[in-house]
């Protein structure tokens, strides 16, 4: 029987190596570094009874350009809301995520999980607000009150 061809060994060797990490990593999620930076716009928010809609646009490491979306849930405790959201990659992959809003302060992310590479995501950020304009300010009852605003995030996510 003749021996294998080197280049043979070799290409099954480099078949093997590239094929390693991508099993592995659905085994062995791995936790990152994660950066986020947006701007967000509500659609629909009337603070009274408490119905948010929000959109908008950002960027985040590991998912680059995103689309974002969220909903509030119910107010966890005076001046603390829940939403709950998603951020859409270019190509399609989501990270779900819960966050835990004190308006005009900061908030916090954590994933929940989410599809494509993202299946089962962790982890999380601190978002801090760059600039948030509400108008009217203060807000009237029963009415939609628009509000934009940008922040930045630091934390991690392991998928």
């Amino acid at each position: 029987a003749a021996l294998p061809e080197p280049v043979e060994i070799g290409a099954a060797l480099v078949a093997c190596a590239l094929i390693l990490p991508v099993v592995g990593s659905s085994k062995n999620p791995v936790e990152r570094p994660f950066k986020f930076t947006n701007d967000f716009t509500t659609v629909n928010y009337t603070p009274f009874p408490g119905v948010a809609v929000l959109e908008g646009t950002g960027w985040a490491t590991h998912l680059g350009s995103l689309a974002a979306n969220a909903e509030l849930v119910r107010y966890v405790q005076p001046g603390v809301a829940l939403f709950r959201g998603s951020f859409t990659s270019a190509n399609g992959d989501e990270v779900l995520w819960d966050a835990y809003v004190n308006p005009g302060v900061s908030y916090t992310v954590i994933f929940t999980g989410g599809t494509g590479r993202f299946q089962n995501a962790s982890g999380g950020f601190e978002a801090v607000y760059t600039y948030r304009t509400m108008d009217p300010y203060p807000p009237v009852p029963g009415t939609d009150v628009l509000v934009t605003f940008g922040s930045d995030g630091t934390g991690t996510i392991k998928y």
